[in-house]
């Protein structure tokens, strides 16, 4: 969704009946327009226990809730989070906690502990600990003429009571005349002149940084040795807060400062500023009508390089009505399209291929605004179009956000093929996403995550016409082999062909780098802030994948991508195929089925006498792990044939309940890999050896005298070894077949057309 970050000025201006139709075209809920907790700050900031102050509250919590509906973002101290609350009960817990730490001071404390009775004895003896210890290191400072001054503004009270009592009494009157009085001002001023930064210089400057930097250096002051932006919140929270503090601090664009006003300005409002300038990050477009409060967030958003476009009310309108409005939605399937005949683009050779990148600055589909083309040398590969979406620095995409833009596609390209119906949360509990597909036209789509962000893969190959979609029943499927293959066809990022290469990492730098950079350049003339590394987990996804999709699904995607054969004239070794209309047959039956009795438990629990116990049923079971059904195939209409096996499992080979013998009624469909021509007794597994080693452990009949009785006893000179039958090949182990690595055995299913 587009995401709007809107200061309360706004809001509140809004309200009152200004900017009418840029508030009609929020209400729209294609917009996404969360509000913080510094929105209830700042109205907090004029509370009264008055009826009529009380109701004029309500009223602007009441427009909050309708705007936003109730989306809000806080921090939580470690994260910033979005939850759906209601305004009226943040501020109500705003009120009932306004005096929580209203007493900061030793007898504030003192009343905390005192309130708790198991706390209370201890409190005491803590509390006259605190009032015993001196504090000699402040008390040359405050003595000393020259820091008197100083030293009373930061610490009021303290040269009074120089002991750690002292110091909380006096933390919390600095708190007190920052927040509710107008001790800033004297605060700003102490630093103005200590860093000899002249106020009226700065106040208007284009380079304010530059003057900052300029007066700390003469000094050897490092700022940022005494800020800590690790604590009470995300760093770049912090970083962006206390950015903005320090540009007011020095002077550039300070605000106002006055007590005596209805609504106070202090220096709780400059901070709540700050504030709202750190959710703002979060969120593609920063709408605020505070000159000062703009012209900061403008100055800070150049400097950390936070990709957030920054507008007032009037200028918003403008670039919604020339950029963000689309209105039709054959429009927007069209797009694309339209988008490589004839827009700009960005280009570069990466790894081989050519990459297109089309920034554009409405948001189709109301999520992306890249349109990234990869354009492959080899002419037999199909190019790869990608919809993505050019983030805030400091992104979070939410559950809702891709309901929404499920949502709008199911609206625009119908229901998605799966029909797995709207996103819910439980999806994204394990990765990767199992996305959703969608046919429209002669087109597919294809929504997934890939490194964290949400992707739109368009399959632009026409289809024939006459042609229509494959529907089978699946006998059996060789499931490990097809979802790799699989993966491979419907990785987007053409990186998935250097996976093998230990730099995978690099090369997905490499490639998300330049793009990157670029396209910043496009936009705005500049680059700013670190190119992030979202160097490469995809081994680890394959591994960690849980199918949530069918069968068929995945193999349909294979099926797709096959070259259906009637002949193996000029196949190459490798090549991925579909043979209709084959008729299979066993080659090892009698084996196979001595085999299969022998699995099924026909011999458990027999052991040979003399034989220390040996249980035959282990040892024959240790010799057919590697056993496979051995199927020999004619292809109808040719004199070809064809060889596949399939590994024996003694449990359930086969799909849907079908044995082997339903393979042998009519004609089927065999998706695989072609191998080559190999003779039948190429096929070789552990049984057949032992077999084979049983034999030639035989004593053959002798021709000396002394043994012709035993000789004759025991091996008729007329009969034949009759292993043969049962054990061995029905067929002839030398001629030749075309083999084929499985995948699949599939029956196509006809259906009449309507």
């Amino acid at each position: 969704m587009v995401k709007i970050y809107i200061d309360w000025n706004v809001m509140s201006q809004m309200k009152n009946g200004n900017h009418k139709d840029l508030h009609q075209i929020l209400v729209n809920e294609k917009f996404f327009i969360p509000y913080s907790t510094s929105h209830i700050g700042d109205i907090f900031s004029s509370y009264k226990e008055t009826e009529e102050q009380n109701n004029y509250i309500n009223s602007d919590l009441d427009f909050i809730s309708t705007l936003t509906r109730n989306s809000c973002l806080f921090n939580d101290g470690k994260d910033i989070l979005m939850d759906f609350s209601s305004p009226h009960e943040l501020f109500q817990q705003r009120v009932e906690q306004r005096d929580l730490f209203q007493d900061i001071s030793i007898q504030g404390l003192s009343k905390i502990f005192d309130n708790n009775e198991a706390t209370k004895g201890l409190g005491k003896t803590f509390i006259n600990q605190l009032k015993s210890i001196s504090l000699n290191p402040l008390i040359n400072a405050l003595n000393n003429p020259e820091s008197e001054k100083q030293m009373d503004l930061l610490f009021p009270g303290l040269a009074e009571n120089p002991t750690y009592e002292g110091l909380f009494n006096s933390f919390g009157q600095m708190i007190k005349g920052l927040n509710e009085e107008e001790k800033y001002n004297d605060l700003r001023k102490l630093l103005q002149s200590g860093v000899g930064i002249n106020r009226d210089k700065i106040f208007n400057s284009s380079d304010p940084y530059k003057i900052i930097e300029n007066a700390h250096e003469k000094l050897s002051i490092d700022i940022k040795q005494h800020i800590d932006n690790t604590k009470n919140g995300p760093e770049w929270f912090n970083e962006i807060a206390n950015e903005y503090i320090q540009l007011d601090m020095h002077g550039y664009q300070e605000d106002n400062v006055n007590a005596k006003k209805g609504r106070k300005e202090t220096f709780k409002n400059t901070t709540e500023d700050a504030f709202h300038t750190a959710f703002a990050s979060t969120c593609h477009f920063y709408v605020i009508n505070d000159n000062k409060a703009y012209n900061k967030s403008i100055q800070l958003f150049k400097k950390l390089g936070i990709k957030t476009s920054i507008f007032k009310p009037d200028e918003f309108l403008n670039y919604y009505n020339n950029h963000l409005k689309i209105d039709e939605a054959i429009s927007q399937i069209a797009f694309p399209k339209y988008l490589i005949e004839n827009g700009q683009f960005l280009e570069d050779i990466v790894s081989g291929q050519t990459i297109k990148t089309y920034p554009f600055r409405h948001f189709l589909f109301n999520f992306f605004n890249i349109l990234t083309v990869i354009v492959y040398q080899d002419t037999t590969e199909k190019n790869i179009l990608l919809l993505r979406q050019y983030t805030p620095t400091n992104n979070m995409i939410f559950v809702m956000e891709i309901q929404r833009l499920v949502e709008n596609l199911n609206s625009l390209l119908g229901e998605d093929i799966e029909k797995i119906g709207p996103v819910t949360k439980e999806e994204f509990e394990e990765e990767p996403w199992i996305g959703r597909n969608w046919t429209f036209g002669e087109e597919n789509y294809r929504l997934e995550k890939n490194y964290g962000e949400f992707h739109l893969l368009i399959d632009t190959e026409l289809k024939n016409k006459n042609s229509t979609n494959m529907i089978f029943n699946i006998y059996y499927i060789n499931f490990p082999k097809v979802y790799e293959i699989k993966m491979m066809l419907s990785n987007v990022i053409s990186l998935s062909r250097e996976m093998q290469k230990e730099n995978i990492k690099g090369k997905e730098t490499e490639i998300r780098g330049q793009m990157g950079a670029k396209f910043l350049n496009f936009l705005s003339g500049e680059i700013g802030g670190n190119i992030k590394n979202s160097g490469s987990d995809s081994q680890k996804v394959l591994e960690t994948f849980e199918i949530k999709t069918t069968k068929s699904i995945i193999l349909n995607e294979i099926i797709e991508k096959s070259n259906t054969l009637v002949n193996f004239n000029n196949v190459e070794e490798g090549q991925l195929i579909k043979i209709d209309n084959v008729s299979l047959s066993l080659t090892n039956e009698a084996e196979l089925r001595t085999v299969k009795l022998i699995g099924s438990g026909a011999v458990k629990d027999m052991t040979i006498p003399g034989a220390n116990g040996l249980d035959v049923n282990n040892a024959f079971n240790a010799m057919l792990k590697d056993y496979a059904y051995k199927m020999k195939g004619q292809i109808k209409n040719s004199g070809d044939e064809i060889i596949i096996k399939i590994p024996l499992s003694f449990e359930s080979e086969f799909e849907s309940s079908y044995s082997v013998d339903d393979l042998f009624i009519g004609r089927v469909t065999i998706i695989g890999l072609y191998k080559g021509k190999i003779q039948m007794n190429s096929l070789k597994n552990s049984f057949e050896f032992f077999n084979k080693l049983g034999k030639s452990k035989i004593t053959p009949k002798s021709s000396e005298a002394t043994f012709n009785d035993v000789t004759d006893s025991q091996h008729d000179e007329s009969s034949e070894d009759n292993s043969t039958v049962i054990f061995g090949n029905g067929a002839d182990g030398t001629k030749e077949y075309y083999y084929i690595d499985l995948l699949a055995i599939v029956q196509n299913v006809n259906i009449p057309n309507e």
